[in-house]
């Protein structure tokens, strides 16, 4: 009897609620339903919507404790960043048309208390020939899948002085997210 309410106990305790489903392939729309200390899972976005504003809407309907991103798919009219050490300062630059999206490399953190969505691009054009930087803005032309592995804890960004940069800080350890279920 004591083993089968241990069993019992431990299915209803790891089995998904109605608040945490099992799906691993979501839309934008389904990003509430993800467990965000969960497994894996894929983030389908599809023509016409913003990639930074459906992943930061995704992570906080989620309430991810941060994660990591990876994926591919097709932009249109991208805004990429460079940041030059020299002059401590981001270069900015839109191009125009569509793109191959070769890969996406990203992750999410908090910096003064907001999430922060951080990625990076390298993109194909029609020519082969291969351009990337900091995503700051672009369309979905086709569609992107984005694979989202959820951290379970919040990197935290400080301010680092001799860069002039907000970088992912190890020893401010992670931060609980104001959202946490």
């Amino acid at each position: 009897m004591r083993l089968l309410l241990t069993v019992l106990l431990t299915l209803l305790v790891s089995s998904p609620t109605r608040a945490q489903t099992t799906k691993r392939v979501v839309s934008s729309e389904g990003c509430a339903g993800i467990n965000p200390r969960g497994e894996p899972f894929m983030l389908i976005l599809e023509r016409g919507e913003n990639v930074l504003d459906s992943l930061t809407q995704c992570a906080t309907a989620a309430q991810l404790q941060g994660g990591m991103i990876s994926g591919l798919g097709a932009i249109e009219d991208p805004e990429l960043g460079y940041f030059d050490l020299k002059k401590s300062t981001f270069v900015r630059r839109r191009f125009a048309g569509m793109f191959e999206v070769l890969a996406v490399s990203g992750n999410f953190s908090r910096d003064r208390k907001e999430l922060t969505t951080h990625v990076h691009v390298s993109l194909g054009r029609s020519n082969f020939r291969v351009i990337g930087g900091h995503l700051l803005d672009a369309k979905v032309a086709i569609t992107i899948e984005l694979f989202i592995v959820p951290l379970g804890e919040m990197p935290v960004r400080t301010m680092n002085p001799e860069l002039g940069l907000r970088l992912i800080d190890p020893d401010a350890g992670a931060e609980p997210s104001p959202t946490a279920r």
